[in-house]
């Protein structure tokens, strides 16, 4: 709490002796000025709460999905996995025909490799985009295999590509 008083002053011109009191709202406006607040309680301060701050890397889709992305598929997306986590994991995709793209963000950056359908990818893995690699639906398994070193954080996304069309018949 700030206290504030107000003095008398006194002015002296030759013979003539005045005194009187300081003008309150002289001093309120030096207070202001100076960042003071006179006799009363500060004013209660609401700081901003800071957002959670995620744990994981961004969304894959976030980059597939922008089309200023140089890795831009499509405006929306229907992914058949989209998952978060550490370390290494193991994930059931439904069924799917044709091929599936896989995307991955890690923090810190590391090494990844996807194991499915009896066929892997691999590669460099980072919070920006840049891992990612197309399977052939192939086998009996849905399992992915996401490999990554324990304490990487990770998110991976599927999206199921269509499968190739027939080849033209020949007459």
């Amino acid at each position: 709490m700030v206290s504030v008083a107000v003095s008398r002053i006194t002015h002296q011109s030759g013979s003539e002796r005045r005194t009187g009191r300081a003008s309150l709202g002289a001093f309120l406006a030096l207070a202001a000025l100076t960042g003071c607040a006179p006799l009363s309680e500060p004013a209660p301060t609401t700081v901003p709460t800071p957002a959670p701050s995620a744990d994981y890397p961004p969304s894959p889709v976030d980059t597939i999905t922008d089309p200023s992305s140089g890795l831009f598929v499509d405006f929306t997306v229907d992914p058949v996995l989209d998952e978060t986590g550490s370390g290494p994991a193991t994930f059931e995709l439904p069924e799917v025909d044709g091929k599936v793209a896989f995307y991955v963000t890690c923090s810190p950056t590391a090494e990844y490799r996807i194991n499915v359908f009896d066929s892997f990818v691999s590669g460099d893995c980072s919070d920006v985009l840049a891992a990612f690699g197309t399977v052939p639906v192939s086998g009996e398994s849905r399992t992915v295999r996401l490999s990554v070193p324990d304490g990487a954080m990770f998110h991976i996304v599927g999206i199921e590509q269509a499968s190739d069309p027939p080849a033209p018949a020949v007459l």
